[in-house]
């Protein structure tokens, strides 16, 4: 799920609205920050219907795009678990900042996908390659503490303080010289090849298409929705 917040209101957005929203945001100067609010979110994990499940992809494929090319900081909030395609997101935005009883986990291979939603991007260059070989094939579920210790997110905070200390964080982001942000973001983003997203989010998308259509797949969900361990094929 995800929320932009301003001035103190949340408005949840469909899917169908995300990408109007972020272009909304790219072209004025009414935003000066987003926060995206990570509750709950399985992403695509569980999108069983082929045509539903691409054009999901399609439009957070184009989201994840929007919020790096944005000149604006995006802000991950995560009060909840971010698997699969909400901890894609969340990495994928310029700060994380999550709740003590906040888990993270990569979640694809539970039901026999190959990751989207920019994690296979940003991992090895938030972790390194063997680190994030070893998230990718071992799946952990990771505490908020695990994932400031590897460096996944930038602060953890008590559960009861959360909101108002992201709150204050944003207050002062959205104080600051904003322009001078957006310069500097792009800045980092040329040093770290983050220009290459764009082409790397099709190879994601083309390699999630065609796993998504092999029985792997269809063996995990129903794995899943069955509440039993997949017994996966290999092909």
């Amino acid at each position: 799920m995800a929320k932009r917040r301003r001035r103190g209101s949340s408005i949840s957005l469909p899917w169908e609205r995300r990408g109007a929203w972020l272009r909304e945001i790219m072209s004025g100067r009414r935003w000066r920050l987003v926060i995206l609010g990570v509750v709950v979110t399985l992403g695509l994990l569980l999108v069983a219907r082929s045509a539903d499940r691409r054009q999901r992809e399609r439009e957070t494929r184009a989201a994840i795009s929007e919020i790096k090319r944005a000149p604006k900081p995006f802000v991950a909030a995560v009060d909840g678990v971010a698997a699969a395609g909400g901890f894609g997101i969340a990495m994928a935005c310029d700060l994380v900042f999550a709740s003590e009883s906040a888990t993270f986990e990569w979640a694809y291979h539970k039901t026999g996908l190959t990751g989207a939603e920019s994690s296979t991007f940003f991992l090895p260059r938030l972790l390194g390659l063997r680190k994030a070989l070893e998230l990718v094939l071992l799946n952990p579920r990771m505490s908020a503490a695990d994932a400031l210790e590897m460096g996944l997110v930038n602060r953890v905070f008590p559960d009861a303080e959360f909101d108002g200390r992201v709150t204050e964080i944003a207050a002062t982001l959205a104080a600051g010289p904003t322009h001078a942000y957006a310069v500097a973001k792009n800045l980092i983003h040329q040093a770290a090849g983050v220009g290459q997203l764009d082409y790397h989010l099709d190879e994601e998308l083309e390699a999630l298409a065609r796993i998504a259509d092999e029985p792997d797949f269809a063996e995990g969900l129903a794995a899943f929705f069955e509440k039993r361990p997949a017994r996966f094929g290999g092909r």
